[in-house]
């Protein structure tokens, strides 16, 4: 058989039709992925974290983390239900959210929203810190309604989590650029006098880059979102927008110090354009583990 055979003019057509055919489509089949499909697949990512300053009480116990979810921006309440089902089902111990519920308004999804916050289930809490849309959405709007779903704001304050006869301390910082953050009312121990300095310090801040200075608290995990993971990331390059104080920390699992780890989460919604390329939205579960169990 003669493969040196010049291909015949039909041929030539047909393969040159196909390839063209391909290159037209690729954007557009592209497009479609990144804006209908991506933005509705949610992962769910599981780690472990070690801890020797971890009471043997609180061992193995779950954490579900989420993040922005920017309801009333290609979010409405539909999907939040499907979505709290989803974190039912994981049966967490404690719940927390780390900002942006809404985009921009919150009188149109304000009762559904508590409904569905309210189905929630967590023995040890629901815990949440506001974002900085929230603020653009009104910011005691949005504390009523995570209040009236049950779950506790904490803004630039730390409560004692009591379990099985040990303590830990959970804090949380009011939101870095829009509100009035105050790490030292979160943080310092001083504030809070009632705490142990010795307790473990579970720490929600919306913004991710501000591990930098809760490093120099008594922080043991900080969870955050607020970087939607750069939404759009390209192979080799790297998520290609990232929002302020959330540049250094875009998106998983942060070695901060010794015994300090940060986790940032991808986020639910999506901002400022309605897309998601290699970077879907996520779920974190959070199991802790006592060295000492």
């Amino acid at each position: 058989m003669d493969t040196n055979r010049p291909i015949s003019r039909s041929a030539f057509l047909k393969l040159s039709t196909r390839w063209l055919a391909g290159l037209l489509a690729a954007p557009i089949t592209g497009f479609s992925y990144s804006r209908w499909l991506e933005p509705k697949w949610i992962e769910t990512n599981y780690l472990q974290l070690p801890y020797t300053s971890l009471p043997r009480a609180f061992h193995l116990k779950k954490i579900v983390l989420f993040s922005d979810i920017h309801l009333d921006f290609h979010f409405g309440i539909h999907r939040l239900g499907q979505l709290i089902e989803r974190i039912r089902k994981l049966k967490p111990d404690l719940i927390c959210f780390t900002g942006d519920l809404f985009h921009e308004s919150v009188e149109s999804h304000a009762s559904s929203t508590i409904r569905l916050l309210s189905l929630l289930e967590a023995p040890l809490g629901k815990w949440a810190v506001l974002g900085n849309h929230d603020y653009t959405a009104g910011a005691k709007d949005v504390e009523r309604v995570l209040s009236s779903g049950g779950f506790t704001l904490l803004r630039n304050r730390s409560v004692t989590l009591e379990h099985g006869g040990s303590q830990i301390r959970i804090a949380g910082l009011d939101d870095a650029l829009e509100g009035s953050p105050n790490l030292d009312f979160a943080l310092a121990d001083e504030g809070s006098r009632e705490h142990d300095p010795a307790a473990f310090t579970l720490f929600l801040a919306h913004e991710p880059d501000l591990a930098e200075y809760a490093a120099s608290y008594r922080v043991n995990l900080q969870l955050s979102g607020h970087s939607h993971g750069g939404q759009v990331r390209i192979p080799l390059v790297g998520p290609l927008i990232l929002p302020d104080l959330a540049r250094r920390y875009p998106e998983g699992l942060y070695r901060i110090a010794d015994e300090m780890y940060l986790y940032t989460n991808r986020g639910i919604g999506v901002s400022s354009y309605p897309v998601r390329f290699l970077c879907r939205p996520e779920l974190t579960v959070i199991t802790l583990e006592s060295t000492e169990a």
